[in-house]
C-alpha cells in the first residue's frame, strides 16, 4: 500500500479475505503487542495512522446489540481487545490434594487470572463432585504458623502473586493450589478456632494429635468434652483431664477456663497437649512439702528441646 493511501481503501480487500459480505461494517484494529490493541481510524492515511513495514491488523465484523447479547450470554468476548486480553490472561493451574490419600485426584484446570475466588472453588468443586461450600483452596507455600486462609475477594491473578515468596507472579505452566474437603462449611470453618491437640493417653508413649474446631467462646470443658467424643483414651470425667501447652518445648501453663476462654477468642489457632490427670494428684491430697516440677527433654544444650514437656509431682519421702 501507498503510505498516502487512507487506511478504508482495504476495507472491501479484508472483506473478501476474511470471507465476510461486502455490506458488512468492520473495524481495523493494530495489534501493537498482545496486551494492547488500538483501534484504527479508516479515515486516515497508513502514514498517519503510524502503520508500517510488519505491523499487525486484526479485524472485526461490526456487532448488532443481539449478537453481542448472545455471544455475552455464552462468556464470549465481543471485541478483539477483550479476546486477546481473555488469552494472554489464561493460567494452567495444578490442584492438588492438600493431604492426599489415593482418592482424590489431582486437577489441572485452565482458568484466567480475572477469576475471582469464588468463582474458581465453584469450577473446582464442580470437577470433584463435592459441594462448593466445604470445599477450601490454600497457598502451597504458607510459611507462617496461622492456619491457612482462602483468597476470599482475590483474583487468581492475585491469588498466584500472593502464592509465591516476594509477591513475584508465577509462571503461567507451575500455579499450584492445594485443595482441601471440610467436613462443615468453610463460612463455619472460618468462624471457628482450630485447636491442634496432642493427646498423651494413656501413656505419652501413645501419644497421637487430634484436631478440633471450637467456637471462640467456648470453654475449657468444650474441648475436653469434644477429645472424649472422638477418643476413648481420656477418661469420661472432664476433672480428670489436663490441658496444657508449652514454649519453647518446655511446659508453659497449664489451662484454667479463664485463660482459656482468653486465648481461644483471641488467638488464630491453638497447639496444646492433653492427658489424664495421674492418680496420686487426684486421689491423694497434697501436702506442703510435696512441689510440682516441669519436665523438659533437650539434647546436649537445654535449647535443643524435643518430646512432650510434662508436670511431674514431687512427693517428699518420710
Amino acid at each position: 500500500m501507498q503510505k498516502d493511501a487512507k487506511v478504508k481503501s482495504i476495507m472491501d480487500t479484508l472483506k473478501q479475505m476474511a470471507g465476510f459480505k461486502q455490506e458488512d461494517n468492520i473495524h481495523i484494529y493494530e495489534e501493537i503487542k498482545a496486551t494492547m490493541i488500538d483501534l484504527v481510524d479508516p479515515e486516515l492515511t497508513f502514514s498517519q495512522a503510524e502503520l508500517q513495514d510488519g505491523d499487525i491488523l486484526c479485524i472485526q465484523k461490526e456487532l448488532t446489540a443481539q449478537e453481542e447479547a448472545i455471544i455475552l450470554e455464552h462468556n464470549g468476548k465481543t471485541t478483539v481487545p477483550s479476546f486477546m486480553e481473555y488469552k494472554t490472561g489464561r493460567v494452567l493451574v495444578q490442584f492438588s490434594p492438600m493431604h492426599p490419600d489415593g482418592e482424590l485426584p489431582d486437577l489441572r484446570l485452565t482458568l484466567h487470572k480475572d477469576m475471582l475466588y469464588e468463582d474458581i472453588a465453584a469450577i473446582v468443586a464442580r470437577e470433584l463432585g463435592v459441594d462448593g461450600d466445604k470445599l477450601r483452596l490454600i497457598n502451597p507455600y504458607n510459611t507462617s504458623k496461622l492456619p491457612p486462609k482462602r483468597f476470599s475477594g482475590l483474583k487468581l491473578g492475585k491469588v498466584l502473586a500472593n502464592a509465591y515468596s516476594g509477591g513475584t507472579p508465577v509462571p503461567a505452566n507451575k500455579a499450584t493450589l492445594l485443595y482441601e474437603k471440610l467436613d462443615v462449611s468453610l463460612e463455619e470453618m472460618e468462624s471457628k478456632c482450630p485447636v491442634t491437640v496432642t493427646v498423651c493417653a494413656p501413656t505419652m508413649r501413645d501419644a497421637h494429635v487430634v484436631e478440633v474446631l471450637l467456637p471462640k467462646d467456648s470453654g475449657i470443658n468444650d474441648l475436653k468434652a469434644a477429645l472424649v467424643a472422638k477418643n476413648d483414651k481420656l477418661l469420661q470425667d472432664l476433672d480428670c483431664i489436663r490441658i496444657y501447652d508449652e514454649m519453647d518445648g518446655k511446659f508453659d501453663k497449664e489451662y484454667t477456663d479463664k485463660s482459656w476462654r482468653a486465648d481461644i477468642a483471641t488467638r488464630p489457632a491453638l497447639k496444646v497437649f492433653a492427658e489424664n490427670i495421674p492418680q496420686e494428684e487426684m486421689e491423694n491430697k497434697l501436702h506442703s512439702t510435696d512441689t510440682f516440677i516441669h519436665v523438659f527433654h533437650f539434647q546436649r544444650t537445654p535449647n535443643r528441646t524435643h518430646s512432650i514437656p510434662f508436670k511431674f509431682l514431687l512427693k517428699e519421702v518420710t
